[in-house]
């Protein structure tokens, strides 16, 4: 690069970040003092309370889903309840290296969920006993909602 195209590059940039410094940014921060959030409690109910920056309300933030609304939480919930009681109808042999095991990810490249085979290697999630058992969960719900509310990925 030559000192002028240096220069073309720098002004160039500068009106960029002039522009970007006009930007309105939107102050979408959750939760807000007194705001209501919801959340799925340790007997699996859900409940809904007011943040007041407690120990307690950055405990379920920090370790927990909170959620802006009681409808959210509860297809939050019914969604982890769909796919846990799925996967404790199967149980995996790691020993068996000819038994199928079933998983999901999340490839953020392609922005979908993936069904993954494995046989021997283990991954710290749910298994199901067949690539069908899968589609059906993320037909049932939707694979934004999978996306959502399985994995916690916000669009």
């Amino acid at each position: 690069m030559n000192r002028k195209e240096y220069k073309e590059r720098i002004a160039k940039l500068e009106k960029e970040l002039d522009e970007l410094k006009k930007v309105e940014i939107e102050d979408d921060e959750f939760p807000r003092y007194n705001e209501n959030y919801w959340f799925v409690n340790s007997n699996g109910d859900i409940d809904g309370t007011q943040w007041c920056n407690t120990e307690i309300d950055n405990y379920r933030k920090d370790f927990l889903r909170i959620f802006r609304s009681g409808e959210e939480c509860e297809r939050y919930l019914e969604i982890q309840k769909a796919f846990k009681d799925e996967s404790k109808k199967f149980e995996p042999n790691w020993d068996d290296t000819t038994q199928s095991k079933y998983c999901l990810y999340y490839d953020s490249y392609k922005n979908s969920v993936v069904i993954h085979l494995v046989i021997t290697v283990q991954h710290k999630t749910l298994y199901f006993k067949s690539k069908k058992v899968l589609e059906e969960l993320i037909e049932r719900f939707g694979e934004d909602d999978v996306k959502k509310y399985y994995f916690g990925i916000e669009e």
